[in-house]
């Protein structure tokens, strides 16, 4: 902290290959790094990106950030890493309320094979600067709103056939019905929620053009899109990344895009349990001097209390002049008592 005594912090979070930069030279312009880490001097964080969070701005509203008047809930986009208000987001039905990723609208425009067919991810659908106006999925479909309309989609999950011609829907395959506030399907056929298979709005006789050459189906979501201006916004299960479409076409993005590592389980930071949490400085500083020898420890206290005598008058007048104690204060006080100690060894050699 001695570099940032006089700096506004914010609280970043956890970041995804991001390194610290104190101690890079030339960072900063003329604000040298006190601790001056040797090895960090040839170091240049080439990899590092910033975003707004760094200036304490989160969300696409671009809200300044405060800890202590902050009462909504946000939540982390999985893949760019920012924050969003629930109310930038939209009315989140309960009923995938137990979601574990949530990924923005934009990471969806900028890799759209991250939106998947699948039980295990429920999409948002929305439009530039506007909050969620319609669900697709089958978790999403449970829930009945009033403030956001709802596709409810039922899948046969038969082996695919090849391309036939179009016929009519018989009552083994697919009939849906979506309005604001109401949801009817019927299907004489209907599968337990482990058995469906959530697509867009393709029937299964079309399922078989998705697949690739190698017999890979693609699991991205395909027509779900009702107008060119409506983007996604995922909200995905535990378990979502082993459901990822690694087809001959979509499997080779994710290290193009660099999110290769969407693929694996990341670990979750926890920081270190403080051990001294709750005790008193008089408690921790006892326990201190309980360990170190007694040769040692007296002279500690006889240091202390010399340091004390020092600087109790010196802060004093402080308080009698009713003036602030800045860091340049204490460090000439430092200064001073370092010049008396070489100047008695000067005199004493």
């Amino acid at each position: 902290m001695a570099c940032h005594a006089d700096h506004d912090l914010y609280e970043l979070f956890p970041k995804r290959h991001f390194r610290c930069d104190c101690g890079v030279n030339n960072k900063f312009g003329n604000h040298q790094c006190q601790l001056s880490v040797p090895e960090k001097c040839h170091a240049t964080n080439d990899e590092n990106k910033y975003n707004h969070n760094f200036e304490g701005r989160y969300c696409r509203c671009n809200q300044l950030y405060n800890p202590s008047e902050e009462e909504e809930t946000m939540y982390q986009c999985a893949l760019c890493e920012d924050w969003f208000h629930e109310r930038c987001i939209g009315n989140i039905p309960e009923s995938i309320g137990e979601f574990e990723s949530y990924i923005c609208r934009n990471c969806v425009k900028n890799h759209p094979f991250i939106a998947i067919q699948d039980p295990k991810c429920s999409i948002g659908i929305c439009r530039p600067g506007q909050t969620i106006h319609r669900w697709v999925g089958l978790a999403a479909a449970a829930e009945e709103t009033n403030s956001a309309s709802v596709d409810h989609i039922t899948i046969d999950h038969a082996p695919p056939q090849p391309a036939q011609p179009a016929t009519p829907a018989t009552p083994a395959t697919i009939t849906t019905t979506a309005t604001p506030a109401t949801i009817t399907t019927t299907a004489t056929d209907k599968r337990k929620l482990d058995d469906c298979h959530v697509d867009g709005v393709e029937p299964s006789s079309k399922k078989a053009k998705l697949e690739d050459k190698d017999g890979a189906v693609c699991k991205r979501v395909h027509d779900i899109l009702k107008d060119e201006d409506e983007l996604m916004e995922l909200f995905l299960e535990e378990g979502w990344r082993q459901k990822l479409c690694r087809c001959k076409q979509c499997g080779p993005r994710y290290e193009m895009d660099k999110i290769d590592f969407v693929l694996q389980e990341e670990t979750t930071y926890e920081p270190e349990e403080d051990e001294d949490a709750g005790k008193s400085l008089m408690q921790i500083g006892m326990e201190q001097l309980s360990k170190m020898n007694r040769v040692e420890a007296l002279d500690g206290l006889r240091m202390y209390q010399t340091l004390w005598d020092q600087i109790k008058p010196f802060l004093q007048t402080f308080q009698e002049s009713g003036q602030v104690v800045t860091a340049s204060d204490i460090q000439s006080f430092f200064d001073q008592r370092r010049r008396e100690r070489e100047e008695e060894k000067s005199r004493s050699a």
